[in-house]
């Protein structure tokens, strides 16, 4: 009898200890929907009302099975009389801390979790396949001590209907949470508008996300989250965006010159610093609040303070990779590529799958001439991250320099397509339509980039090139005004509106601008070069040689400075040769050169020479007209004259009011004796300068040939009316009237 009393108290206790657990048991297995309920119920028993709760995790099997349970469950809570933080921040909250948003979390971890979001208590939970049925457990923890303070353990029966929603829910299917939709009344606590403020932070709402964060902090100062987010938001609504971080944990900025930003950027960096210090006060452990602190120093220029907070986090966490990039931008800033690059390579390190490093490892090397090694680093990039906007639009710069630019246009093209709101994808693709020649593509990106961005210098100056290539020079001064008013130091700018200037033949407005160019920048060649050519316009050829020497002095292969110095050596010449020889040897396609050079030869009556530079001329540009002219006359110094005439018949069909070029054939026809086609050439010289008394002299000549007296006796009395001094003229005359009286 004692042994079956004994097998008795064994089976009890057996029993018993089945229905012990960490937490409260449940011999029943219930739904999904009952066990959130009742475990919702037990924690809103045991926390005080209005309490704030963080639903840190939820392991289960699939992402979308955790974020349902937690959005069933959020909805229960808050129904309960509990504040709970909004589940779809919990990502970016995740990211901000540094940790893995999979699988369960330590205690410590939830409870850090719910510090920075200025909850009091923290909930985690784990919803596992357990046999056939599923086991539910939730645990809340007091974030001030990380102990938990409740446990409750379910076994929630596998049904069909569970068997269903867990298959759509893998599957990616639309399963709404049933027990709550968060209400859109205002927040009214502190960590309700944490919550909205991250909200509208996430889709680049700045002005609303920052004005919640100030509410946040003006109900509890104490909140981590509310300094941290306000001074990304502040950094960012200054900042020209290009994308912002899915989880609002980064965005992505163009990093302008320090000496360039508004001082509307200044404040509202300096008020971002301000913010992160204030967070850092909280907790100086904290490594991203330094990090990002560096971020907006550096963005404000302070690149020894950025420096300082960079190694700071970086002493806080040694593997935080975005650190490293940032930390490798500042040396980049200040011209330390060893650095800078020593930087990316680490983070690369630490996480090899992190694509924006390798586009700042593409910047040194682009930086420092090597665009091929550039170019690798950007695919890298690409190819780790197919959305990397940065890269697309590196890669688009390292192929223009490479004068590859409709790869360039390709890889702008996808970094418009990812952000249609990008300027600089538009102004990098507008520059490679310009050096294509193709005017009106690129006047229609700049006028992109200046829609996104009113304030784009660079947008104004290269529109206003544009239009001076296509002659639309008041369009191109207009362009000019707008870059010199947001920049009155533009050296470019004045120099564009200078060579406006020159083309609409106001010389003194072009060398006032050339001259303020040359102020700003006294190694600008180009200046010195439209100065001086301006002075050859003007007959000033000293001042204008004295413009091209500095041209040549800061630019020894500046063809076109040579060119146009010879061409101001108007009697010497053979300088002029030595300067058209100089700038051949630089440019051996320089067609005007070869011209200018066949020219002097010709004067110098070496004519077989200058046959031989005007025949280069002509190889080079088939339609140089006055190539073909000045061959000509070279051809008639030799008297051959039916090659003259050929030079002539081309120099006319080129250029039909050439008046010189009738005028030489027409005296070759008189060589020949076919004076018919010599009146008729004369007839068209005097159609188009009815007061060249040459013209009249000669077409008398052939009507006195051909023994029609009268009329040369009218043509000579032309001749002598347009010019009294015309001594041949007054010779001839009397002779056709002698001739006549016989």
């Amino acid at each position: 009898m004692k042994k079956n009393i004994k097998l008795l108290n064994l089976i009890i206790l057996i029993f018993l200890m089945s229905c012990v657990g960490t937490g409260k048991g449940n011999e029943k297995e219930l739904s999904l929907k009952e066990a959130i309920e009742q475990s919702s119920r037990e924690i809103t028993q045991k926390l005080p009302t209005g309490t704030r709760v963080a639903i840190a995790a939820f392991d289960a099997e699939h992402q979308n099975i955790s974020y349902y349970i937690i959005d069933e469950l959020e909805g229960s809570l808050t129904n309960g009389s509990l504040e709970v933080t909004d589940r779809r921040n919990l990502a970016v909250v995740y990211k901000e801390l540094g940790f893995q948003m999979s699988g369960d979390v330590s205690d410590e971890t939830a409870a850090s979790i719910g510090k920075f979001l200025g909850a009091q208590y923290v909930i985690t939970g784990q919803f596992l396949k357990v046999g056939n049925n599923y086991r539910y457990r939730v645990s809340s923890i007091n974030v001030e001590n990380a102990v938990q303070v409740s446990s409750t353990r379910h076994d929630v029966k596998n049904s069909q209907n569970l068997k269903k929603m867990i298959t759509d829910l893998k599957n990616n299917k639309n399963t709404t949470p049933t027990l709550y939709s968060r209400p859109a009344s205002p927040p009214g606590t502190a960590g309700a508008f944490i919550d909205r403020g991250i909200l509208f932070a996430v889709r680049g709402d700045w002005e609303l996300a920052i004005a919640d964060f100030t509410e946040a902090i003006k109900l509890n100062g104490n909140i981590m989250a509310a300094w941290t987010f306000r001074a990304r938001a502040t950094s960012a609504s200054v900042s020209r965006m290009l994308e912002i971080e899915k989880d609002f944990s980064d965005f992505i900025a163009i990093a302008e010159d320090a000496k360039f930003i508004t001082e509307e950027q200044r404040k509202g960096y300096n008020m971002a610093i301000a913010d992160y210090t204030q967070a850092i006060k909280l907790d100086p452990t904290f490594a991203p609040a330094y990090r990002d602190r560096g971020v907006a120093y550096s963005y404000s220029g302070n690149y020894e303070k950025a420096l300082a907070d960079f190694n700071q986090s970086l002493r806080l966490n040694p593997n935080d990779p975005a650190t490293y990039r940032e930390r490798g931008n500042v040396y980049g800033f200040q011209g330390d590529d060893t650095r800078a690059l020593a930087d990316y390579n680490r983070a690369i390190d630490v996480n090899p799958n992190y694509a924006s490093p390798y586009c700042n490892r593409g910047n040194v090397y682009s930086r420092q001439g090597n665009e091929d090694r550039a170019i690798e680093e950007y695919t890298h990039g690409i190819r780790l991250d197919p959305n990397d906007l940065l890269s697309y639009t590196n890669r688009g710069n390292s192929y223009a320099r490479k004068k590859d630019y409709d790869k360039a246009i390709a890889d702008y093209n996808q970094a418009i397509r990812l952000n249609p709101n990008y300027d600089y994808a538009y102004f990098g693709r507008g520059l490679c339509y310009m050096y294509k020649n193709d005017n009106d593509r690129a006047i229609s990106d700049f006028n992109n980039a200046i829609r996104l961005n009113p304030n784009y210098v660079d947008a104004y100056k290269n529109r206003g090139f544009c239009y001076a290539y296509k002659k639309d020079y008041d369009k191109a001064i207009t362009d000019f005004n707008n870059a010199i008013r947001l920049n009155p130091n533009y050296d470019y700018a004045y120099f564009g509106r200078g060579l406006c200037y020159m083309y609409k033949i106001d010389y003194d407005k072009a060398i006032a601008d050339y001259n303020q160019a040359i102020r700003l920048n006294p190694n600008y060649d180009w200046a010195y070069f439209g100065r001086g050519r301006c002075y050859i316009y003007k007959n000033d050829y000293d001042r204008a040689i004295s413009d091209f020497n500095n041209a040549i002095r800061l630019n020894p292969n500046f063809y076109e400075a040579y060119y146009n110095r010879g061409l101001c050596y108007e009697n010497d010449y053979d300088k002029a040769i030595i300067d058209f020889n100089n700038a051949i040897r630089l440019n051996p396609n320089y067609d005007d050169a070869y011209f200018g050079r066949g020219l002097r030869y010709m004067y110098k009556n070496d004519n077989d020479r200058a046959i031989s530079d005007f025949n280069n001329a002509i190889r080079l540009y088939s339609n140089f007209d006055k190539a073909y002219y000045n061959r000509g006359l070279c051809y008639e110094n030799k008297n051959d004259y039916d090659s003259a005439i050929a030079d002539f018949n081309n120099a006319i069909r080129l250029n039909p009011n050439n008046v010189e070029a009738y005028f030489s054939r027409g005296f070759c026809y008189i060589q020949k004796n076919d004076y018919d086609r010599a009146i008729l050439d004369y007839n068209n010289v005097i159609r188009l300068n009815p007061k060249d008394d040459g013209a009249y002299y000669n077409r008398g000549l052939c009507y006195m040939n051909k023994n029609d007296y009268d009329r040369a006796i009218a043509d000579f009395n032309n001749a002598i009316k347009l010019n009294p001094n015309n001594v041949d003229a007054k010779n001839s005359l009397d002779l056709a009237k002698r001739q006549r009286g016989r």
